[in-house]
């Protein structure tokens, strides 16, 4: 990836970057590695006395000192079994996918980061209409939605849940890329870090990265121990990956167990960022949860309080009051002022009265803004001489009612 791309992801170059230790000593080894006699190419030390060059296939006497070195570099049981796994592990060649995410997520990052710059941008005064407006806008989208979610789950409650919404299906998925991201970056320096050199000739083998050593690569092999000064190398990396990876500062871990190690420490850093946006999404949704609280107190249509959907929907129903008026339940005959009622959408809220002097109930929503809408409906004479006004609920909230005319008693019920 280009310099354009890696300005754009800072964190993951700058994680990549702690993989190298900042005093990790110089390890030099201990004789100078074998070279062929006749024509110069390093030579692996192989399991016998004699070993043919890898270049002019010239037979190579192993002196002593190089056999006594090799059979002292041979590993315990469990430090062995440990770094092939690692090799199995951090040597295969990376996946196309793979390759291909590291090349665009950086580009997606930075697209994501400069929205969300945008974003943080707005002004505190900005940010506080926005979300009053948020208020009046869910009032007004109750028909679309068949559901007014202020009325239903108060605005407290419905603002923090947005917060909590854009962090599970915005933020998350940001930082997981992110995250992500970051591994890329650290894995292609640990990879860079750990990878044998390539041969200077063809037909030469690779050499360690340390010491310059030959390396004795058996078949099917991702990674080995250099005998003479025991770092480890990757041998199955592809040239064009490893000049893509985040440049290694420093001199690199010889063990790719302590390598590894390494890159789950700084790899758990970027996890650690996870936990702190979980806080600070917690402390937005209490704060939004205030502010959702102070805008519907404001929108509320009542002045003196707003019932709640919660009242009055019971079980039993009750037409509810702000002004601490008894609750009226259904199918009980009273006299009545303004009350609010609780009705799911699909249902009908039917009104029955013998006086003739009820003429309409005249219902509106909850909001005192542009989304306010009001809306009467008859009291019709029946034939057993009673007046009955249905009025059908469009979606799920509050209806404030009233009745016009002269004062009378009338009951009311549900029907579902």
């Amino acid at each position: 990836m280009g310099k354009s791309t890696r300005k754009a992801r800072p964190n993951a170059g700058e994680r990549a970057a702690k993989l190298a230790p900042a005093d990790a000593p110089e390890v030099k080894p201990t004789i100078a590695p074998l070279a062929c006699p006749q024509c110069s190419a390093p030579v692996p030390l192989g399991d016998g006395d004699v070993v043919a060059c890898p270049f002019c296939k010239a037979q190579v006497p192993v002196p002593e000192a190089y056999r006594a070195l090799r059979d002292a570099a041979r590993q315990d049981d469990a430090d062995r079994a440990a770094a092939q796994a690692l090799y199995r592990r951090i040597g295969k060649p990376p996946s196309r996918l793979f390759q291909w995410w590291a090349n665009v997520a950086g580009v997606v990052a930075g697209v994501v980061g400069l929205v969300a710059g945008g974003l943080i941008a707005i002004g505190a005064v900005g940010g506080f209409i926005a979300l009053f407006l948020l208020d009046v806008i869910l009032h007004a989208l109750r028909n679309p939605l068949g559901i007014d979610l202020i009325d239903r789950f108060g605005g407290g409650h419905v603002y923090a849940g947005l917060v909590v919404l854009m962090f599970v299906f915005l933020v998350l998925p940001m930082m997981g890329a992110s995250y992500f991201d970051s591994f890329i970056e650290l894995r292609k320096s640990l990879q860079a870090g750990l990878a044998a050199r390539r041969p200077t000739q063809s037909g030469f083998p690779s050499t360690c990265r340390n010491c310059g050593a030959a390396l004795e690569v058996p078949p099917n092999a991702y990674g080995v121990r250099c005998v003479y000064c025991q770092a480890d190398n990757l041998v199955q990396l592809p040239h064009e990956w490893l000049k893509r990876a985040c440049k290694v500062e420093g001199r690199f871990h010889g063990s790719i167990v302590a390598a590894v190690a390494k890159e789950r420490e700084v790899n758990s850093d970027a996890l650690d960022m996870l936990k702190i946006a979980v806080v600070v999404a917690a402390a937005l949704a209490l704060v939004f949860a205030g502010a959702g609280w102070m805008a519907a107190d404001i929108d509320a249509d009542w002045h003196d309080g707003q019932p709640s959907y919660r009242a009055s929907i019971g079980p039993p129903r009750m037409l509810v009051d702000a002004g601490g008026y008894d609750p009226i339940p259904e199918n009980q005959v009273a006299e009545w002022g303004d009350r609010a009622v609780a009705l799911r959408n699909g249902e009908t809220a039917v009104f029955v009265s013998t006086d003739s002097g009820c003429t309409d109930v005249w219902s509106r929503d909850t909001t005192t803004f542009f989304t306010v809408h009001a809306r009467t409906v008859p009291f019709v004479r029946q034939p057993d001489g009673r007046f009955v006004a249905r009025l059908p609920a469009h979606y799920t909230g509050l209806q404030i009612i009233s009745y016009e005319g002269s004062p009378c008693k009338l009951s009311w019920h549900v029907e579902r």
